[in-house]
């Protein structure tokens, strides 16, 4: 597997299809685009998109990062989300969110670590990113509403070393929803994960 950052001039296509094969039609949070069967937003033209191929050249994994301070904020200021930002909390430069983060559906199907070994690959360009802007916060909104989401709380958590700044909210019937933050150098600074990271 071989990872990359995306175009959203030329790309958008391919990663809105992969958002909306998981993020409308697997797990139903969001509509998307039922006649061209794509999940893009107003946040995305704006955004970096990382995405990882496999061996056919197909895409199995992505992620998007928005770096604070861009005019259409991060998916966590937007007021669907406006009961999970704590009091006084700022979103600049030196900040990024993760958000959409999604496997296809066939590795999660061949099994849970097909899906795990995505999604590291994707958390090392990631923290690329990070290091290349000079991002010291990493943000993601996490829930715990379904373990076949790879924004999943609990797996955000054992995978690196999140904290829940704010939370749970409950935004719909189907589970809370947290604020989660990493500190990125000193992240890089633990062993594992220096391991994990291949740092």
């Amino acid at each position: 597997m071989w990872t990359r950052e995306l175009s959203y001039t030329a790309e958008s296509e391919m990663f809105g299809a992969l958002r909306y094969e998981v993020f409308s039609m697997q797990l139903g949070w969001v509509l998307g685009d039922r006649v061209r069967k794509i999940e893009l937003d107003q946040l995305d033209p704006t955004a970096h998109h990382i995405g990882v191929f496999d061996r056919a050249n197909t895409l199995v994994g992505y992620s998007r990062i928005i770096q604070g301070g861009q005019p259409g904020g991060l998916l966590c200021e937007q007021p669907a989300f406006a009961a999970l930002l704590p009091l006084g909390i700022a979103f600049t430069s030196d900040t990024a969110e993760v958000s959409r983060m999604c496997v296809r559906p066939e590795y999660q199907r061949k099994s849970r670590r097909g899906g795990l070994v995505i999604t590291i690959a994707l958390f090392r360009a990631i923290h690329e990113y990070c290091l290349s802007r000079g991002v010291h916060l990493l943000y993601a909104v996490a829930d715990d509403k379904d373990e076949r989401n790879y924004n999943h709380k609990a797996f955000l958590m054992r995978l690196l070393p999140f904290t829940a700044i704010s939370g749970p909210v409950y935004l719909d019937a189907k589970g809370g929803s947290w604020l989660l933050q990493l500190d990125v150098p000193a992240a890089a600074q633990l062993p594992a994960v220096k391991k994990l990271l291949n740092l």
